[in-house]
């Protein structure tokens, strides 16, 4: 009898069985909620509107902050160069690459503070480094002027489309943008739900708000 109950004893061991189950916990703690920003596909349409929406809000916070203290300090040349904006050609040719420059200081403040900025906020795009603690402000700096420069093309017509064709092209090829490959930092996305729906929409209106703002003052411009 104790040969035969020593013989079945591993048979009868039940250890291995619950081992699947033990590592579900792992995904959702108990009494903690899974962490919002779990998406990391390429997703380069959110990223560019996300773009959009902060070089117009920012690029016009920063034209106020210019006029403003440009008027107090300098004010012939802060009306020197606001005057440029309503000259037909000059202005269209300046408008992208002053919005570009002017924003990236204010995107960077941001995304050091908060790992993200009021047009990744609504379309739920969230920058963090490898260790997914946020970026520090000299690497949102860095992170920006490759963005404005190899990203954007500084604003400038057509160089632009250009420079944001072949940021798409490289996500969805080798799904990280060459400015975030380097310094190994991960972009994430919020899912898709009626939340993350209800504030893309939001952004969608800014978005499509200042491309007509931009369509009327082109007509007006002709017409003038």
């Amino acid at each position: 009898m104790t040969d035969i109950t020593a013989g079945a004893a591993p048979e009868l061991d039940p250890a291995p069985a619950p081992a699947p189950e033990t590592a579900a916990p792992e995904t959702a703690p108990a009494g903690r909620k899974p962490h919002p920003w779990t998406d990391a596909s390429p997703q380069p349409w959110r990223r560019y509107f996300a773009r959009a929406v902060d070089t117009f809000v920012f690029g016009m916070l920063g034209i106020v902050l210019v006029g403003g203290f440009g008027g107090l300090f300098a004010p012939v040349l802060t009306e020197q160069f606001l005057g440029l904006f309503d000259l037909d050609i000059v202005g269209r040719l300046i408008a992208g690459p002053v919005s570009v420059l002017l924003a990236a200081p204010f995107v960077a403040v941001s995304m050091a503070l908060s790992g993200g900025s009021l047009g990744k906020w609504l379309f739920g795009v969230r920058v963090v480094r490898a260790d997914g603690k946020r970026l520090s402000l000299i690497q949102s700096i860095k992170r920006e002027a490759r963005v404005a420069v190899f990203g954007m093309g500084l604003g400038a017509p057509l160089i632009c489309l250009y420079t944001m064709w072949q940021g798409k092209e490289a996500l969805e090829d080798k799904r990280v943008a060459p400015w975030d490959a380097d310094d190994g930092y991960r972009v994430t996305h919020r899912p898709m739900g009626i939340w993350q729906g209800t504030l893309m929409v939001v952004g969608g209106l800014i978005w499509a708000g200042e491309r007509l703002l931009g369509v009327i003052d082109r007509f007006s411009s002709m017409a003038g």
